[in-house]
């Protein structure tokens, strides 16, 4: 449980930046929706830990150390464009996806039917934000060229 609550810290900074950096609207728009989502994600990560008696910080570290890992490799890759963000963000959204999906699995055997409902509904809110970036991937290539002046 305590893994997880480092995610949504810290994909909420990531998402601002995004919001306040891309070009494209459309990119920028689903930033700033799911900007409001994490925020709400870590309420409830909280919470359950709460519920057991956890400390975040020593985890939290841990954790964010691993994501400005993930980060520090997507930034040397490519040059700062609204598509990087994209592929971050992407990225990012599938570590979630798969973190949410073990979280699922560890509160089913624990038999906490509270968190395997809020991890559930976690994930299925990061499932439709994947979605949504998958379907910019493209056009948010075509932006970036644009502002390039490398349009067809």
């Amino acid at each position: 449980h305590r893994d997880l609550h480092s995610f949504p810290t810290r994909r909420s900074s990531d998402l601002q930046t995004g919001a306040d950096h891309v070009g494209d609207q459309e990119l920028k728009q689903v930033f700033r929706e799911h900007l409001a989502e994490t925020k709400e994600h870590e309420r409830l990560v909280e919470e359950c830990l709460e519920r057991y008696g956890a400390s975040t910080s020593t985890l939290k570290d841990v954790a964010q150390k691993g994501s400005a890992m993930v980060s520090g490799m997507m930034a040397r890759s490519a040059d700062d464009t609204t598509g990087k963000f994209a592929i971050q963000a992407f990225a990012f959204e599938h570590i979630e996806i798969a973190s949410y999906r073990m979280l699922c699995v560890v509160a089913e055997r624990a038999d906490d039917h509270q968190t395997l409902g809020i991890a559930r509904g976690i994930l299925e809110q990061e499932e439709q934000a994947a979605a949504k970036l998958n379907e910019l991937i493209e056009p948010v290539a075509e932006f970036d060229l644009d502002q390039m002046g490398m349009a067809a």
